[in-house]
């Protein structure tokens, strides 16, 4: 399991929304394209 996998396998656990219209990027190895980026910003941000 990848980390974007494990980030919205837990977002759906915890019923955490996409992020939406994040300002700054959390992580550098994960650009704004990436499939489970906005997931990956929702956990970052909580």
């Amino acid at each position: 399991m990848t980390r974007a996998e494990a980030v919205k396998v837990l977002n759906v656990l915890f019923k955490r929304t996409p992020a939406a219209g994040t300002g700054s990027q959390s992580f550098s190895d994960v650009p704004a394209s990436h499939w489970a980026y906005a997931d990956i910003e929702a956990a970052a941000k909580q």
